[in-house]
């Protein structure tokens, strides 16, 4: 296809020289391929790689083409990480699925009898309702695809672009009445997709690293923002860095004319309990730390630098996580299995 009208950013829409995209098909959406089924399929590798097809190598020109500019592909890759992360959402799907379903469950038994073709036999494989256990049957592929794809994605794309293996993003904020973030544009509260509305923070997310993420402060009426706190120390709104390894990120807020909120004397860590390894949430990553077991005796220690502790030399049981900071003690109870 040549794209004939330069770019025009005052011109009217659809006559101002950007490209725009036309949704051809659906045929392998959600695992569906001519009669078989599968959420394991690669078409990151499909669509970015040249193949022995002429005509398929002409579909994925354009996007191929765009990939060699490491502008545009750093945007794609962190693009997927941020719908995955929200719209694509394994229980965010999931709620969609069941709530589709539910909402022309009752018609279907009448669909399949009023549009039963009469050679079931030879029809039945695009049929697409034959019976109602067979509509049952597709919705429960469905629910398959939403749950199992997520983790397939993720390593195809970490294959795909060299970029290893996901690293976890958490974001929280010092009080959700006072204010929330928002990553790459996207406003992590109850309005975007994905976002748990019972519990919006700490907000988790995936995202790979070399990848540059930007995040915003948005203060409620009534308060103003602070400061970053863990991973990244900064007192700008708006702060852009690199991913290396997992990250935690505070956005703390105060009420207008009362000054900083300094009581932030907290830890969290995940999992608890703990196989191996344990992510430790806290403002700082810097002095030393201790793990008693509950007769007092020390079992671990060591300079506490970095997020994550590897607790795999200790037995199953319960224990004390003690880290020291300047003249701050924090202590957590912590179970290993």
């Amino acid at each position: 296809m040549e794209k004939r009208v330069p770019y025009t950013p005052d011109a009217d829409y659809g006559n101002d020289g950007r490209w725009r995209w036309i949704l051809k098909d659906l045929d392998f959406s959600w695992g569906r391929q001519w009669g078989w089924y599968s959420y394991t399929e690669n078409d990151i590798e499909r669509v970015t790689l040249e193949g022995e097809s002429e005509e398929r190598n002409e579909a994925t020109k354009l996007f191929r083409s765009l990939l060699e500019n490491n502008t545009f592909k750093t945007h794609f890759v962190r693009r997927y990480c941020d719908l995955m992360n929200t719209t694509y959402n394994t229980d965010h799907l999931l709620k969609h699925i069941n709530r589709a379903a539910a909402n022309i469950e009752l018609e279907i038994e009448e669909f399949t009898q009023r549009w039963n073709p009469i050679y079931l036999d030879s029809l039945e494989e695009y049929f697409p309702v034959p019976s109602v256990e067979k509509w049952e049957m597709k919705v429960d592929h469905l629910r398959e695809f939403a749950e199992n794809r997520q983790a397939v994605l993720w390593n195809y794309i970490g294959q795909r672009f060299d970029l290893g293996k996901e690293k976890k993003v958490i974001l929280d904020v010092s009080d959700d009445e006072k204010g929330y973030v928002q990553l790459d544009g996207i406003d992590i509260n109850t309005t975007t997709d994905g976002v748990d509305t019972n519990a919006v923070f700490p907000w988790k997310g995936n995202y790979y690293k070399g990848l540059p993420i930007k995040v915003k402060a948005i203060e409620k009426p009534g308060y103003e923002f602070s400061h970053w706190s863990g991973s990244v120390q900064d007192t700008a709104k708006t702060i852009t860095f690199e991913i290396n390894g997992d990250v935690y990120l505070k956005a703390n807020f105060y009420k207008t004319n009362e000054g900083v909120d300094d009581n932030e004397d907290e830890i969290l860590f995940y999992p608890n309990p703990v196989s191996d390894e344990v992510t430790i949430l806290i403002d700082k990553y810097e002095g030393e730390y201790r793990i008693f077991s509950l007769s007092g005796q020390v079992v671990q220690a060591g300079d506490f630098a970095f997020p994550i502790l590897n607790l795999s030399a200790l037995s199953g049981g319960v224990y004390i996580l003690e880290i020291r900071q300047e003249e701050k003690v924090y202590r957590q109870k912590l179970i290993k299995d």
